[in-house]
């Protein structure tokens, strides 16, 4: 869901971005956010369970 659209605007920041930190480090930044979402899938997988649970939709609808 929130995929498509940072893909989107990640374009019009690319620019910018190189301008002022240059090749190097806007890598590196890049590189640095990605580590930090990597954990993500792994966390999802090991309490998604207690997850669903604690805020389940259906009990809404």
């Amino acid at each position: 869901l929130t995929r498509s659209p940072f893909g989107a605007f990640l374009d019009l920041a690319a620019a910018p971005l190189y301008n002022t930190l240059g090749l190097g480090w806007g890598n590196s930044l890049l590189v640095f956010v990605t580590l930090s979402f990597m954990p993500v899938p792994w966390l999802f997988y090991r309490y998604g369970e207690a997850l669903r649970a604690r805020f389940a939709v259906d009990k809404y609808m």
